[in-house]
């Protein structure tokens, strides 16, 4: 070989290596680990970051379960208040969360029909309400989503600043700037009960130089310590897969604590808020989408960063309802008019709540309808339909089948599997799994009758779209049979500044320069950008967005 061949040959060579080390610096940077940025020295709002899993209970160390292996959690609660008294507003994924969302009932939004499988319709509520990150956006907060759950109202893109629904997603790829209101959705769902979008395929070279993260090893579950509820059968076979779920809720854990250090790292925890909580109760029969304890008693737990409350325990009475119109006050703002829930978090709440009030609806094909209504001491619940099972209510799921797989029916007691009674009163003191019905003993009549009068009066004061039928809920959101599309902005010029108007009532508008810029929420007048072009769309809750509309200054 010549030494003009061995030249070239070792020059072909350096090169394809130097083309190699480019890239690799090149996918190193994109693989930048992403971090919170500093805030301004006059910022003095807190950040806000919400952790929600989709069904969970008091299943963690902090509400004294044995077999819960949660430390990170437990450490937040040790920091925080817990909270322990708390209920969703309804049994069903979608009409809790969205009312956490927008401290407004589900009856009076619209959320009374609960999807098995492909979803119906997307419901819009009344034009004036939002979810409060929607109006801490508005308010100049930076807002995001992480997790696969659905939103309750179709995934309106003027709700947040990012929405990350990557299956597998625990956080952001991009840096976050402060002040942040950001929720962070975990699945306690075995992998098949929560199906998300799946993520883009890194290529050859990202994938050669991206970081490796080895996925945590799960945490051994005794299944001797699990506590099984006094109204499923004690089995092996369901022990096994109550085992399997603690480790998700490990898993849920472990992710909180990666979150902590992400915020510790960045400077960011002394500044952040932070809150545990759930849409519903477990995924078990007779507790999701049921309004027993089972069902909607959730954890709540809120660490703040001035210590305030450290290590206590609150048996206040708080809604899910109350969700929203407390985050805005721990921001710094003032709960909207047509909220239906109070302020319960603040340094100085509401007066305390005497009643709490949930409700359930269909679930798929199956009609339900039945109102709860909770003090101190008592649930009463009416059902207006008590021919329907709970068991045909149940999720269908590992959990089920645990259950279902035994032929043992009968010992998840006659009121799953039978007719209940139209009135259902429990002690909750003294019977935790709400098994003796004593609506029948006339001693407790004067509890009945408070208890009926107290939702009585609320159902007075609370519209409630539930009563309509399937064709009705679907021609009020799917007129014609299509999701409504928001009508575009209108775009002026007026001082040298783009003042865009909404055309639907309750949308939103973003805009952009390009399409290779991210989207902004229109606040107020825009600066006309130099070439005197941008564009813009519109959203609404329940509506697909208006097309991106472009917008040129010189041609009007």
């Amino acid at each position: 070989m010549t030494f003009g061949s061995v030249h070239g040959a070792l020059t072909r060579i350096f090169s394809l290596f130097g083309i190699f080390l480019v890239l690799g610096l090149a996918a190193c940077q994109q693989e930048r680990e992403p971090t919170i940025t500093p805030r301004s020295q006059s910022e003095t709002r807190p950040n806000i970051l919400i952790f929600v899993a989709d069904a969970l209970g008091p299943e963690l160390g902090a509400y004294d379960d044995p077999a819960a292996v949660t430390p990170n959690i437990d450490r937040l609660a040790k920091e925080g208040i817990t909270y322990t008294s708390v209920y969703a507003a309804s049994g069903s994924s979608g009409a809790a969360w969205g009312t956490a969302l927008t401290g407004v009932h589900p009856q009076t939004l619209g959320l009374i029909q609960d999807w098995n499988g492909e979803r119906g319709w997307n419901v819009a509520p009344q034009p004036e309400v939002k979810t409060f990150p929607d109006l801490l956006r508005q308010a100049g907060y930076y807002s995001f989503r992480v997790g696969p759950q659905s939103d309750p109202f179709g995934g309106t893109s003027a709700l947040w600043d990012r929405n990350e629904r990557t299956a597998g997603a625990t956080w952001l790829d991009n840096d976050i700037p402060q002040p942040f209101v950001g929720i962070v959705e975990v699945s306690t769902l075995p992998q098949d009960d929560a199906a998300a979008p799946q993520g883009k395929k890194k290529g050859f070279i990202e994938s050669l130089f991206a970081r490796k993260e080895e996925p945590p090893k799960p945490v051994v579950i005794d299944p001797n310590k699990i506590v099984v509820p006094p109204y499923l059968p004690d089995t092996q076979g369901l022990r096994t897969a109550l085992a399997a779920r603690y480790q998700r809720i490990a898993a849920f854990d472990a992710q909180v604590g990666a979150t902590l250090q992400r915020l510790e790292k960045a400077g960011a925890l002394d500044k952040t808020i932070i809150i545990i909580t759930a849409r519903t109760g477990p995924p078990l029969p007779r507790a999701e989408r049921t309004l027993y304890d089972s069902g909607v008693r959730i954890p709540l737990i809120v660490r703040h960063p001035d210590g305030r409350g450290r290590g206590t325990v609150s048996t206040a009475l708080v809604s899910g309802a109350d969700l929203a119109p407390s985050i805005l006050r721990l921001a710094g703002r003032q709960p909207m008019a047509w909220m239906q829930g109070r302020d319960r978090l603040s340094a100085k709440p509401a007066a305390p709540a005497t009643y709490v009030f949930s409700i359930q609806n269909r679930v798929g094909p199956v009609f339900e309808r039945a109102r709860a209504v909770r003090d101190n001491r008592y649930l009463l619940i009416l059902n207006e339909a008590p021919r329907t099972r709970l068991w045909d209510l149940a999720r269908r799921g590992d959990l089920y089948d645990a259950v279902a797989g035994q032929g043992a029916q009968p010992s998840l007691g006659a009121n799953q599997t039978n007719p209940r009674a139209e009135v259902e009163l429990y002690d909750l003191r003294s019977d935790r799994g709400q098994l003796r019905n004593l609506a029948a003993d006339s001693g407790r009549l004067p509890d009945v009758q408070r208890l009926a009068a107290a939702l009585a009066a609320f159902n007075a004061m609370t519209p409630d779209l539930s009563t309509a039928g399937t064709n009705e809920l679907r021609d009020r959101y799917q007129p014609a049979g299509q999701t409504p599309v928001t009508a575009p902005p209108m775009l002026k010029v007026v001082g040298g500044r783009v003042v865009m108007e909404a055309l639907t009532p309750g949308s939103a508008i973003q805009w952009r320069l390009n399409d290779k810029d991210n989207w902004k929420l229109y606040r107020g007048p825009v600066p006309l950008p130099s070439n005197g072009k941008l564009e813009a769309k519109a959203s609404r809750y329940g509506f697909r967005d208006s097309p991106p509309q472009p917008f040129d200054a010189k041609k009007k």
